[in-house]
């Protein structure tokens, strides 16, 4: 069984106008329960199966991470403003390569009894989902080999 679930946030967790939450402009203002918008009215919208999905995770008691290649400040600034701030063990949101963030991850879980082969990684960016399957986590290229968040739950035993 999969023990920790890793997701990327562009993309992936959420849509925004401009492709990445870090070229958004601060601050950000709750429109609806899933939608943010930023200072100059472009949107952020947290895609439909994710909070169900990460609901379900947290109930089920699987650790639930983030790997992003973003500027820290704008996607925690996001992640508070969609009242998640506080789901994620240890995300990993920097301008590091996604090798380095789920190698920090692993020594985070290592200390919790789980290693690489027991964590899911969902991105939509096929090459880092490669790196990830290289390492020997099961990666999941969203838009390929799965359709929507919730087909994670097919991964989860």
């Amino acid at each position: 069984m999969a023990c920790a679930v890793v997701l990327d946030l562009d993309d992936t967790l959420w849509t925004c106008d401009g492709g990445c939450v870090s070229f958004l402009s601060l601050p950000f203002t709750r429109v609806s329960e899933d939608t943010l918008r930023d200072a100059r009215g472009r949107l952020l919208h947290l895609r439909p199966d994710a909070r169900p999905l990460l609901d379900e995770l947290r109930d089920r008691g699987v650790v639930v991470s983030i790997a992003s290649f973003n500027l820290p400040l704008h996607a925690q600034h996001a992640l508070r403003a969609l009242g998640l701030g506080d789901r994620f063990f240890r995300p990993q949101i920097a301008t590091i390569s996604k090798r380095e963030m789920l190698r920090r991850l692993h020594l985070s879980l290592q200390r919790n009894g789980m290693g690489y082969r027991d964590m899911i990684f969902v991105d939509d960016d096929l090459k880092n989902v490669i790196l990830a399957r290289a390492l020997g986590i099961t990666a999941l290229c969203l838009g390929r080999d799965i359709h929507s968040l919730a087909d994670v739950r097919g991964y989860l035993m």
